[in-house]
């Protein structure tokens, strides 16, 4: 019979899923507040799985990977919860730039998953994998592993599996520069995020078609949805997208030739990816600033005055 803990952990993992931060570290709080502090209990792991998925989504990602740590060892037969602090570990070892850590710890998640039977967290820890890929900037890799996640496990396991796998072939075919293959993708991944009203996600996928947009010379359209992304995800405090949203913005400056703008919006995304220790970011607009100053400088006449600046691509 269930039980209000299981009641709590459900409402808990819902609204992690949804992105509702706030609402979700208060189910979180209580939770852990709730169970008795025994190692030994899914429930012990469970909870605390789901705050380090918090600080995760607001850019905390060392908080979140010393919390793990800090939480020591499920027992041995305890599958999905040492599947599940593997998956998280190496997830934001990842984002952190250790990629050697965060293999060798995904793919101990998966072997633990698959040992256990549990079909679904493979799924979650696919996705993860391909991810680790797109931070690598193997986004071959990155797409098909992504494709075999959708391939594999349809929408009868969850809206939030299928939109981020779907979104995720959208997401590498968009860094492969081939835009108008990779909207349909995320136009799926977006009604199913906006069919459950699942607004963080959502931002993600939508700022992922901006770029799309923008790729394809309509500039107007792309710096819309980015502004709109950006405003809300200062609301929600989702510090690691809020940065990439800002860089963004840069970069639809840098293609309308708005080069102070452009080089206003790296800074803060620089500012923000270094205080979040965020490297495969700083080392992205680190370049996008010195890009955007060579424009700059290519753009002056022999007076030194600024050169008319025009829309579209460039």
């Amino acid at each position: 019979m269930p039980t209000a803990n299981d009641s709590l952990e459900s409402t808990a993992l819902a609204l992690v899923r949804l992105g509702d931060l706030d609402a979700a570290w208060k189910a979180v709080e209580r939770g852990i507040e709730s169970t008795v502090p025994d190692r030994t209990q899914a429930s012990f792991w469970h909870f605390r799985f789901l705050r380090a998925e918090v600080l995760r989504m607001r850019g905390r990602h060392s908080a979140a990977l010393d919390y793990l740590d800090s939480l020591g060892i499920p027992m041995d037969n305890d599958l999905a919860s040492r599947a599940e602090l593997a998956m998280h570990r190496g997830y934001n070892a990842a984002i952190l730039g250790r990629y050697t850590s965060a293999n060798e710890l995904l793919k101990e998640a998966h072997d633990l998953a698959l040992r256990a039977g549990l079909f679904e967290l493979q799924g979650e820890i696919r996705v993860r994998q391909a991810m680790v890929a797109y931070l690598k900037k193997d986004f071959e890799t990155s797409r098909n592993s992504y494709q075999s996640v959708v391939e594999t496990w349809d929408k009868k396991h969850g809206w939030s599996l299928f939109t981020i796998a779907h979104g995720g072939v959208g997401k590498s075919l968009m860094a492969q520069r081939r835009f108008r293959d990779a909207l349909p993708w995320l136009e799926q991944a977006l009604e199913s995020a906006n069919s459950v009203n699942a607004r963080f996600r959502a931002s993600s996928i939508l700022g992922e078609m901006a770029i799309c947009h923008a790729g394809l010379g309509d500039l107007e359209r792309a710096l819309d949805i980015h502004l709109a992304n950006e405003k809300f995800l200062s609301e929600v405090g989702a510090l690691h997208a809020y940065q990439v949203c800002l860089a963004d913005i840069g970069n639809v400056y840098l293609q309308r030739r708005e080069y102070l703008k452009a080089i206003s919006y790296y800074q803060r995304a620089l500012t923000l990816a270094q205080q979040i220790k965020a490297p495969a970011s700083v080392e992205k607009w680190h370049f996008n600033i010195r890009l955007a100053y060579e424009r700059l400088r290519d753009s002056l006449d022999n007076n030194g005055t600024l050169l008319k600046a025009r829309s579209g691509p460039i």
